[in-house]
């Protein structure tokens, strides 16, 4: 996982319809330092509740779970992202995909999808700060500085229930 606001100047694509939006980034950095900071305890645990139980993760939500939820796994509804599916499945089931609309994409970047029964479904991720070896030089710049903006905290589980729609050689496929 990584948190890329820098790619949305890059790769327009990411700009597709999102049930999240980032439209202001300055105010939603200033809530989310508020919340850690000034917030009393129910508004805390009201802001972790909702990141918990509705099943749509907002960067803010994940932020947030990132700083006060101590690893605790969160389940998010698949059926509400859209995910491109850039690879195709290999002899295992499993493809690449990466999630569209900048505020979902921030939280969850690209994914590992496979072929089940039920559908297409995206593999449990963690929510982390990884710089990995074999990720490109921005990416690990994105994430390095999604970090510096976070905070400590610590690393969870994101679980996803249901399937995603997937678009795939320029066609959407509602599952």
């Amino acid at each position: 996982m990584s948190i890329m606001p820098i790619n949305h100047f890059i790769h327009k694509e990411f700009n597709s319809k999102s049930t999240n939006n980032l439209s202001d980034p300055e105010t939603n950095a200033t809530h989310f330092q508020r919340l850690l900071n000034d917030s009393n305890e129910k508004e805390k645990n009201e802001t972790l509740e909702k990141g918990v139980q509705d099943g749509h993760l907002t960067l803010e939500e994940a932020l947030y779970h990132w700083s006060m939820g101590n690893g605790t796994p969160v389940t998010v509804d698949a059926s509400r992202l859209t995910v491109h599916q850039v690879s195709d499945f290999n002899e295992d089931n499993w493809a690449k995909g990466v999630v569209q609309g900048l505020g979902d994409f921030a939280v969850h970047g690209r994914v590992s999808l496979t072929k089940t029964e039920d559908g297409i479904k995206i593999k449990s991720e963690l929510y982390d700060f990884d710089e990995r070896k074999d990720g490109s030089t921005i990416r690990n710049v994105e994430t390095k500085l999604g970090k510096e903006f976070a905070g400590e905290g610590t690393p969870y589980t994101i679980d996803f229930d249901g399937s995603p729609s997937i678009i795939r050689n320029g066609y959407t496929y509602g599952q």
